[in-house]
């Protein structure tokens, strides 16, 4: 009787850290998912920066071609 018990304690034990992991792999995988809409975001808005920087260099003399550099060092840190 005793080890039928035992038997039962560890199959409902095994079932439970298999829940335990499946939930872990779901919030990885969830995660992961959310980091890239992030990205993806970021990269977008980042190209409209780098567009508009070179808009504005050609329609105002005053400014100047040099600020492309800060929208170009954030693409670079969104590739890494």
């Amino acid at each position: 009787m005793k080890e039928d018990e035992i038997n039962n304690v560890t199959s409902e034990a095994d079932k439970i850290f298999e829940n335990f992991e499946s939930t872990e792999h779901e919030g990885v995988r969830d995660i992961l998912k959310y980091f890239d809409r992030i990205h993806d975001k970021l990269f977008t808005f980042n190209n409209i920066l780098i567009a508009g920087y070179f808009a504005m260099s050609r329609f105002f003399d005053s400014f100047s071609i040099y600020m492309i550099i800060i929208p170009l060092v954030n693409l670079g840190l969104l590739l890494l």
